[in-house]
């Protein structure tokens, strides 16, 4: 076990026991239609074990892709399946395609702002904001 793998265990252990919400990610894969109109796609649902959300720090505003409204949260690498409360071994990424649920409230996110940005991640931190 390396040096980010443990440091995951903690960042895990610390999110789920503070953890301020259901985090729900949810991905939607393309239609099935013509290129043109796909319509929708089927969607799957991962839901992280904790998180943490905070106004977006300073440093990443820049008024036109992160703004000040903007909240910064910190999901767990843990993942759990929604339907059967198990964890799930392989951690899903989020990408700005996908949308957010914090206590049923959905969210687009805005930029990935996770380090280290390849590799073992620790957590995952994410600008976020309101649809």
């Amino acid at each position: 076990m390396g040096f980010y793998d443990e440091m995951a265990g903690v960042a895990n252990d610390l999110l789920t026991e503070f953890s301020q919400a259901t985090a729900i990610l949810i991905r939607e894969a393309a239609g099935a239609g013509p290129a043109y109109n796909p319509g929708p796609g089927e969607q799957t649902r991962f839901q992280h074990k904790g998180v943490t959300v905070r106004g977006i720090s300073q440093k990443y505003i820049d008024g036109k892709e992160i703004i000040a409204t903007d909240q910064m949260a910190v999901l767990s690498v843990a993942q759990i399946d929604p339907t059967t409360k198990k964890a799930i071994s392989v951690s899903v990424r989020p990408t700005v395609k996908d949308v957010l649920t914090l206590n049923g409230v959905k969210y687009r996110i805005i930029k990935d702002l996770t380090v280290p940005a390849v590799g073992t991640s620790v957590a995952y931190i994410l600008a976020i904001r309101k649809f």
